[in-house]
């Protein structure tokens, strides 16, 4: 979905945090937790359109949790998206005008190395509010 020609990716010697460029990367090479992946495997594989958000589950929205949605819109990230997406439109003020999946891959696929940053930034933080946040919302239903 992203990578569209065979290259060595700017984002692997930019991003020098091990953790940033890790979740950057599981994010690129869809080998994350998110719903949308781990709904895929085990006994009870779970359809993809029911692979659903446990955050936005909580709030009464059934939405389903993939990268798109945890980049772009899922509400439980929008501080530190708008951190990211702040720097970002404000070198290119047009990308305001990208669907939330044109923005996606235009993010992915990204050579500039403040912006590289900002969402490896993004990734990391994003992804551990995530495991905090669901492992609250797991053991409350528990």
């Amino acid at each position: 979905m992203v990578k569209s020609n065979f290259k060595f990716e700017t984002y692997l010697d930019v991003l020098s945090d091990y953790s940033e460029r890790s979740y950057f990367a599981k994010l690129r090479l869809s080998a994350h937790n998110l719903q949308i992946e781990i709904g895929r495997f085990g006994k009870n594989k779970t359809p993809r359109l029911e692979r659903f958000c446990l955050y936005c589950l909580s709030l009464g929205k059934q939405t389903v949790e993939d990268e798109v949605h945890f980049l772009m819109s899922c509400p439980l990230y929008s501080t530190e998206r708008q951190k990211m997406l702040d720097i970002i439109h404000k070198k290119f003020p047009s990308t305001l005008l990208l669907n939330p999946n044109d923005m996606f891959h235009w993010l992915m696929t990204q050579e500039n190395v403040i912006f590289i940053k900002s969402i490896g930034k993004f990734c990391n933080k994003s992804f551990k509010i995530r495991d905090e946040t669901n492992s609250k919302l797991l053991s409350f239903n528990s």
